[in-house]
């Protein structure tokens, strides 16, 4: 079973934050990590569990990691997998979703 995508409004701000500040240097670089997300996306529809659990988080809450430095952070909710955030990952995961 495919789940639906739902990108939330804050994931596609983060998205645009990032991407904007990488391209000020390597518009580029900006343009493939953007790209990279979009992959990482489509295969969390797929296999939603292939994130890790966060031990404080909600059991539906997952973490997936991209190019090293970002952290897709998002939900399982029933057929739908909901990006919550796009971090670094020297930001803080915790929060409440």
């Amino acid at each position: 079973m495919h789940h639906k995508l739902i990108v939330t409004e804050p994931a596609l701000n983060d998205i645009n934050h990032i991407f904007e500040y990488i391209a000020q240097d390597n518009p580029v670089a900006a343009k493939k990590l953007v790209d990279d997300f979009e992959q990482k996306f489509y295969i969390l529809v797929k296999f939603p569990n292939s994130g890790f659990k966060p031990a404080l988080a909600k059991s539906n809450v997952r973490v997936c990691v991209v190019a090293k430095n970002y952290q897709i952070i998002y939900q399982i909710d029933n057929e739908f997998i909901v990006i919550a955030r796009i971090l670094t990952r020297y930001q803080d995961v915790c929060f409440e979703l």
